[in-house]
């Protein structure tokens, strides 16, 4: 994977190495969200979309581990920047089918969905819920994405590795979607 024109951020990377430390945040742990989060690290600075997409779900966590430094309107931003790079990523032939743009487009759909507020009387979740308030059917849209990018890149590029994990990170959506759409996901079902 050639290295495009931007480095790994060092802050983001410390920054997701800090949250998948499991030692440090008890009981709200980063990577029970995925086991492709362990291979999120060597990737930095490759995808534009992964970077953003990273550093808005960091930034979100980190929101509800330390609630008084919540910043909902960089939130805000750092998601549009983020759906901004995974469009132009999904525009460009040579990346639209990498694993990169494929764990962008979950991480989203996560965000979108996790870090919306459960507790509307909790002080953090009125401050999440200014950042959701208008991600109504975005979840979807991305979750519609990564089922269509998992099945065009077809089954051999899940077999093993961040594809698998990618694939086991969506499957409770792809199963879902087996039964509302006419989508064929049957040859995934032994990489399951």
């Amino acid at each position: 994977m050639p290295p495009l024109s931007i480095l790994p951020t060092p802050p983001l990377l410390l920054q997701l190495l800090d949250h998948l430390d499991s030692r440090r945040h008890i009981g709200l742990q980063i990577e029970n969200m995925g086991s492709f989060f362990r291979f999120i690290p060597p990737r930095l600075g490759y995808s534009r979309a992964l970077d953003h997409a990273v550093q808005c779900v960091c930034s979100a966590y980190s929101s509800l581990l330390q609630p008084k430094d919540s910043k909902v309107d960089q939130h805000r931003r750092q998601y549009y920047r983020a759906l901004r790079s995974l469009r132009l990523a999904c525009l460009d032939k040579d990346q639209v089918l990498s694993s990169n743009v494929l764990c962008a487009t979950i991480l989203l759909s996560w965000y979108e969905v996790r870090f919306r507020p459960h507790l509307p009387d909790s002080k953090i979740a009125q401050q999440l819920k200014i950042l959701a308030d208008n991600l109504d059917d975005s979840c979807i849209t991305h979750v519609r994405g990564s089922s269509s990018l998992i099945q065009l890149r077809g089954p051999a590029r899940h077999q093993t590795g961040f594809g698998h994990a990618l694939l086991k990170a969506d499957e409770g959506y792809i199963v879902r979607l087996m039964f509302t759409s006419t989508i064929n996901f049957l040859n995934y079902y032994s990489v399951l």
